[in-house]
């Protein structure tokens, strides 16, 4: 290939996977109490508004929630105990009491939960009409234990008697929503909201079924309706910050998340989701800063683990960040974005060959992951195998036609080896196709073209890509011989003078070299 580029041959790439979701935390034994309570104050809280029995289906969720963290905390049975007899459903209240003086025999309150058993044993056994409770009751059992489609016949024996119930109603959505049955679940929530007007969890689950499906606009007026009718609604808050962070409105998502945080100080998602917007928008600090007040509320939150390492490896920080890149591993050894995200790291250090090992041991947990056979070829592009690093690039399309990284990796590769030109150029055109406004796709296809004396045809490539990035000294070179090639000899010293300092910048004395040989031949 004539006029080939001798810059370095690694082509660096860096992946940042941001994660946006909310991390399942390993917590201390008394953190688990810790929340137990807050779930039972919550739950006290919400039946002491509203004491009958249609309203216990989620004071007993709330229940259940607390005793999944602290299934020996006494206090969980005895409040159970009180809304399931509440609920009219003896058989429970009896077996919660009874599990109440199991673990607390010498409680205060023993003599008075003797008593309830006693008088729940008398209620049952005269009580008439409670089958549509127990119905309710039943469906959020089932519902709570994943078996959606017997919750949803449960749900609908009860609302067929209860047809104004809007929780039943908006319950047996959220089953739909969890079969994936979005329309099923739409309808469900509309139907709720239109009994209960009001019902801001509806207008949540709506928001969410509507984000799910990709209708933004709907799904941005049913959280903002939510927040509407509860201005310290933590929830809504938070999901409306998500739809905004995951459509490209990171700097509107900020204030939402510290909203939640401020709200609910011991909520923990928002701050991961405030580090990664920070990291999004390029405020690297700050992400740091949100990062780490996550990890001093609960030091095995991986979502923040990997946030800070990638925070301060874009700040320079790499001796600090990669203690954190293996903590991240450390606390999931089976999490293939993080050995991927190592991956990157180590390529962006120039440790090609513990980039090699980590993006295989991410193979060897899912081999079909485009990401990960990605990186494995560009661990090999790096250290110069260029037949493995093709034949990974091309096992990567193979996953994922589509896939930008590997398209670039195999055009640029491709654009290195004579004979090989039309290949890369149909690889980055494809490329290009996806992503119009990709820099160095623009700046390698141009260069290829010119490469091969397309003069013409590879210059609107590389004024592009100079557009896009003013100061790449590789852009620039490829540039200058574009219009050395059209006989643009005045355009060419300019750009070239430019490349030439930027070149020096980077310190890239082979660069340097270059653009002085085509200065020097200038007529």
């Amino acid at each position: 290939m004539a006029n080939k580029l001798k810059f370095p041959a690694g082509i660096l790439i860096v992946l940042w996977a941001m994660c946006c979701c909310t991390a399942a935390a390993y917590t201390a034994e008394n953190a688990e109490i810790t929340e137990a309570r807050k779930l039972l104050s919550q739950a006290q809280d919400q039946f002491s508004a509203s004491r009958s029995p249609d309203s216990c289906s989620s004071v007993i969720l709330l229940i259940n929630q607390a005793r999944e963290k602290a299934p020996d905390l006494p206090d969980v049975y005895y409040l159970l105990g009180v809304v399931e007899y509440t609920a009219l459903q003896y058989d429970g209240a009896i077996d919660a009491f009874n599990t109440f003086l199991r673990l607390s025999p010498d409680s205060p309150d023993a003599g008075r939960v003797r008593s309830l058993i006693l008088e729940a044993s008398e209620k049952r056994d005269s009580a008439p009409g409670t089958q549509a409770t127990s119905n309710m009751i039943h469906a959020d059992v089932l519902k709570d234990k994943g078996l959606y489609r017997e919750a949803i016949e449960e749900y609908r024996k009860y609302i067929s008697d209860n047809p104004d119930k809007a929780g039943a109603v908006c319950n047996m959505g959220y089953c739909y929503s969890m079969l994936n049955d979005r329309k099923s679940a739409i309808s469900c929530y509309e139907r709720a909201i239109a009994i209960n007007s009001r019902y801001k969890q509806a207008y949540i689950h709506l928001g969410n079924e509507y984000t799910a499906g990709k209708r933004k606009d709907e799904a941005e007026k049913a959280y903002k309706k939510a927040i509407a009718l509860d201005p310290a609604y933590t929830k809504a808050y938070y999901n409306l910050g998500n739809l905004y962070m995951n459509t490209g409105r990171s700097a509107q998502a900020v204030p939402l998340f510290k909203k939640a945080i401020a709200l609910d100080p011991d909520y923990l998602a928002p701050y991961d989701n405030l580090a990664g917007v920070y990291f999004d928008l390029g405020r690297y600090a700050d992400s740091v800063e949100w990062a780490r007040k996550v990890l001093e509320k609960n030091p095995h939150d991986t979502i923040a683990e990997s946030n800070l390492a990638l925070s301060l490896h874009m700040l320079g920080r790499d001796k600090e960040a990669l203690p954190h890149y293996r903590r991240v591993l450390e606390l999931n050894p089976n999490d293939i974005k993080s050995y991927n995200n190592l991956s990157s790291f180590y390529i962006d250090t120039e440790d090609y060959k513990s980039a090699l090992e980590y993006a295989k041991k991410a193979l060897e947990l899912d081999s079909h992951n485009a990401l990960s056979n990605f990186n494995v070829g560009l661990a090999y592009n790096n250290i110069g195998d260029n037949e493995q690093a093709a034949a990974y690039y091309l096992r990567s399309l193979a996953i994922n036609p589509d896939f930008i990284p590997a398209l670039f990796g195999i055009g640029s590769l491709l654009g290195t080896i004579d004979g090989k030109e039309d290949e890369s150029i149909k690889y980055l055109k494809r490329c290009l196709k996806i992503e119009p406004d990709h820099a160095m796709a623009n700046s390698w296809c141009g260069g290829v073209l010119v490469s091969i004396n397309r003069f013409a045809e590879g210059l609107p490539y590389l004024e592009k890509a100079h557009r896009l990035v003013p100061k790449d000294s590789m852009t620039c070179y490829f540039l200058g011989q574009a219009y050395i090639g059209l006989k643009r000899f005045s355009d060419a010293k300019s750009i070239l003078a430019l490349g030439k300092r930027l070149a020096k910048e980077e310190n890239n004395d082979e660069g340097v070299k270059e653009i002085d040989k085509l200065l020097n031949n200038l007529p």
